[in-house]
């Protein structure tokens, strides 16, 4: 479990640092606290975010839900963020389910349960995103939560190394080197026959 935590961990910061808290701006609110955001003024951001996310708007619940988790202009409160993760990922924020996932994986703020953290992986994957689909693929991989398939894994990574995800692309090629001809053919296969679930942010 060391080897996936350190690789969830850094895959975690590493996606919330280029994608910024903020997303795609919208017009009004949003890209007021986008703006305020971006320029370090938490305090004005939180108050917007904080307006729209009592209003169910899940990315604002998702952004709140870094800011406490990160400790941005707020003191660190993993279970503040996991409420607000958990608000946005019921709404289907894709974001927000993997966030939930690593928590889960961590016991951060909640209780470890692997179980838990498949299902919001799980969730995120079936969305499309990518860091997600890389995660589960691993889990299938060592056995880690579900049982161990490495035409599974295969599948997950060949879906996030579609979308330029480095570390599905090295896993990939890795596992093929260990894999038959008819056990790459039917991973090949379950990842073009899959279609993303639900929406995704």
């Amino acid at each position: 479990m060391q080897d996936l935590g350190n690789v969830i961990r850094t895959l975690l910061l590493a996606t919330i640092i280029a994608m910024g808290v903020g997303g795609t701006a919208a017009a009004g609110p949003f890209e007021n606290a986008d703006a305020a955001y971006n320029e370090g003024d938490y305090a004005t951001a939180m108050r917007f975010w904080r307006a729209l996310a009592d209003r169910s708007y899940a990315r604002a619940q998702y952004n709140l839900g870094n800011m406490y988790y990160f400790g941005q202009g707020i003191p660190v409160d993993n279970s503040e963020g996991r409420m607000w993760w958990h608000k946005a990922a019921d709404q289907g924020h894709a974001r927000a389910q993997f966030n939930l996932g690593n928590m889960y994986y961590f016991g951060e703020g909640v209780a470890e349960n692997v179980a838990e953290a498949v299902k919001w992986y799980r969730k995120a994957a079936d969305q499309g995103y990518a860091e997600a689909q890389f995660n589960f693929g691993l889990m299938y991989r060592l056995g880690d939560g579900v049982p161990q398939d490495v035409v599974q894994a295969y599948k997950w990574w060949t879906l996030a190394a579609a979308q330029g995800n480095e570390n599905a692309i090295t896993n990939k090629a890795n596992a093929a080197k260990t894999m038959t001809r008819e056990q790459i053919a039917e991973a090949q296969r379950l990842s073009t026959e899959w279609k993303p679930v639900g929406e995704r942010d």
